[in-house]
């Protein structure tokens, strides 16, 4: 798909100005993405696309999203997520294509695009209880010199971001909390355990900095008969996981004590 000089300069407009070019007006949430909720469609690469730069890519993700090329077996196309290469957000790395009436939520490594129309107006309350009803918000209490994974990636900014991936033990957590902060669960490390459970836990998986509390946590839901789980589900899992790490956390600390004996 090539996009020629004029139409490159309408969505470059449009983009700066906010006017309407196209019969829907397109939503842009900068620092935000989209929990789950695709339509099922495959990823657009940025370099499998004819794009020259972020404009030329951002409109051919919308493109294929109003045109319905971005509709999958989930739903229908109601915008897209664009993931960078890096923070810089200098390089577009590719688009996830998100169902109609999807929720954004707060996410500085990424961007979202909403295409609005009367569909995702009627779907709009419908999926924000869908949206509220996986919360994954969880008030955990960590020490000062707590390192494990959840604290890492609920506290990502100020746990690895700022040199903080630098401090002692910090580094390969951090790598490990990375991973799951970039995706499209940012926080939700239940869901991204879960969804990623034979990368995650599989083959060793679960020996990796943090993986050990969290794989246990989630492997009930896995190893169930549906796999599925609901709000209540997801809690007693984040509780399992914490008291997992704190577990671990206390096990390591009377192994040091005894060392220095």
């Amino acid at each position: 798909m090539k996009i020629s000089g004029f139409v490159g300069f309408l969505c470059a407009l449009m983009l700066s100005t906010g006017d309407i070019v196209s019969g829907q007006d397109l939503n842009f949430m900068e620092g935000h993405a989209i929990k789950k909720n695709g339509t099922g469609a495959k990823n657009l690469k940025f370099k499998n696309s004819d794009a020259q730069n972020t404009e030329e890519f951002i409109d051919i993700c919308r493109s294929m999203c109003e045109e319905g090329d971005a509709n999958g077996k989930n739903g229908n196309c109601g915008g897209f997520v664009v993931n960078y290469t890096d923070q810089t957000k200098s390089t577009p790395k590719h688009c996830v294509f998100k169902k109609v009436g999807s929720q954004p939520y707060p996410n500085p490594a990424k961007d979202t695009y909403l295409i609005v129309n009367d569909e995702a107006e009627d779907h709009d309350t419908m999926l924000v209880e869908e949206h509220l009803e996986y919360d994954h918000s969880f008030n955990f209490e960590y020490m000062e010199d707590e390192i494990s994974l959840s604290r890492a990636v609920i506290e990502y900014g100020e746990f690895c971001g700022n040199g903080g991936y630098k401090l002692p033990g910090h580094g390969p957590i951090c790598e490990e909390a990375s991973r799951i902060v970039k995706s499209d669960y940012a926080e939700d490390i239940i869901a991204y355990a879960v969804n990623n459970y034979g990368e995650f836990c599989g083959n060793s998986g679960y020996q990796l900095p943090g993986h050990g509390p969290v794989c246990a946590a989630v492997q009930p839901i896995v190893k169930s008969d549906d796999g599925n789980y609901d709000q209540d589900g997801h809690r007693e899992a984040l509780e399992l996981m914490r008291a997992e790490e704190e577990q671990r956390m206390e096990e390591e600390r009377r192994q040091a004590e005894e060392e220095q004996r």
